[in-house]
């Protein structure tokens, strides 16, 4: 299995979406569609080019003659297929949506309201399909059920019963969310990156940016105990490090919520119905692929502190965020958050049998923050303009102690080196 094929599956089970970056042939579409669960009923692939809108992924009239009929898009399609497929068979595979070349468009226009429902804190009070849609979505669910029951190998009655039940919790919504387990898997071609539209911040701070490297280039990541040395020496940065291992600080608390999410909204929710407690609690859990008895709380006590298998990662993600503090680059709360949970799910998930400690603060590093120093770009474009070379000066700095820390094999210097040659 390549790193990407072992890093993938913890950042969808930690909350995180996928955005597979890479040149044009080294199997980002393949990986994005194994991944997203090619074969289930709710798979669904958008290949994104102009023209594409949000109207487009959810729903839409389409005109033929002069008749207009109602179409759902393949977002709604496919979390509908989802719901099903998840309370019919809990431990059904995933189907989710696959956004290929997902920077042929403006994506923030096109997901809209969207990317406040994948946030796991807002899942359940966005909808994905609204009232005025419901009777769509219940028609669209009882026509899904047969080929939903062939899928999954499962009788048709348990099917139907699950999208009878479906249909109460939906009304009850008043409305179609997006499920807790739901993500969204996103590919993204580098060469064309310059000519094509960036990705704003929005999109880039809920997924995990995945980088590909072509087969030719090995992947490897090294440890400078030295350079080590070096990761900590600011405020900034030492302060980030003591929260991140501080099992009761606002950080871990708040990745804690997030990882039992359902359990907090059926509390959140007093008047909720029964069946649809129940439906959140036992088939519906933020934290894929992780049994849901595991002990979390826990879990993240033993994981949360210093020495333990992610304190490179604790020193790394600190060191990065009191880099962005100086070059004036405002990196939110999120991001420790999202840091915190993959490290939690590595702890749970056992990732020290697959990987080094070395190379999963590597991943999350790259993945999580660094492509957040994006925002940079225009900025170092201008100074260039302007004769300026002080921030790049500084940008390379932080790419050559990367560098040293971790080899110039890692995805963090090339992301890094990435930002710098933009």
């Amino acid at each position: 299995m390549s790193k990407a094929e072992i890093f993938s599956p913890l950042a969808l089970a930690s909350g995180k979406n996928v955005l597979l970056v890479g040149a044009p042939g080294v199997g980002k579409t393949r990986l994005a569609k194994y991944l997203a669960g090619e074969g289930m009923p709710a798979f669904e692939i958008v290949t994104c080019r102009e023209g594409l809108t949000y109207d487009r992924l959810v729903a839409y009239y389409s005109v033929k003659g002069d008749k207009a009929s109602l179409e759902l898009g393949p977002l709604a399609r496919s979390v509908l297929r989802y719901w099903l497929s998840i309370a019919s068979d809990p431990k059904s595979l995933p189907g989710w949506l696959v956004l290929d070349e997902v920077n042929r468009v403006n994506i923030d226009v096109v997901l809209g309201e969207i990317f406040t429902a994948m946030d796991m804190e807002h899942r359940m009070s966005v909808k994905i399909l609204g009232e005025d849609l419901l009777d769509a979505a219940v028609e669209y669910l009882k026509s899904s059920v047969e080929v939903v029951a062939r899928r999954l190998g499962v009788s048709v009655d348990k099917v139907r019963s699950a999208a009878d039940v479906l249909s109460k919790v939906f009304d009850w919504f008043r409305g179609v969310p997006l499920p807790y387990s739901y993500r969204f898997i996103a590919t993204m071609n580098i060469y064309d990156r310059a000519q094509l539209y960036r990705l704003g911040h929005a999109f880039v701070r809920r997924f995990a940016y995945i980088y590909i490297p072509p087969p030719y280039e090995n992947y490897k990541v090294s440890w400078n105990l030295e350079q080590e040395k070096e990761l900590l020496r600011g405020d900034t940065s030492k302060d980030i490090y003591s929260s991140l291992t501080t099992s009761d600080s606002d950080a871990v608390k708040q990745a804690t919520i997030e990882l039992k999410m359902n359990r907090y909204a059926v509390e959140k929710y007093k008047d909720m119905p029964t069946d649809v407690a129940a439906l959140l609690t036992r088939i519906d859990n933020p934290i894929i692929y992780i049994p849901a008895s595991i002990d979390l709380d826990t879990k993240v006590q033993e994981i949360m502190k210093p020495e333990s298998f992610c304190d490179k990662t604790f020193k790394l993600v600190s060191h990065i965020c009191g880099f962005a503090e100086e070059v004036g680059v405002e990196l939110g709360f999120s991001l420790l958050v999202d840091a915190v949970k993959m490290c939690v799910v590595a702890g749970v998930a056992r990732y020290d049998k697959f990987v080094t400690n070395a190379e999963l603060a590597d991943f999350i590093t790259s993945s999580t923050v660094l492509p957040q120093l994006g925002v940079i770009a225009p900025r170092l474009r201008a100074e260039a303009l302007l004769g300026s070379e002080d921030l790049l000066k500084r940008v390379k700095d932080i790419r050559d102690s990367v560098k040293k820390l971790l080899g110039d094999k890692s995805l963090s210097y090339r992301v890094l080196r990435g930002l710098v040659e933009s």
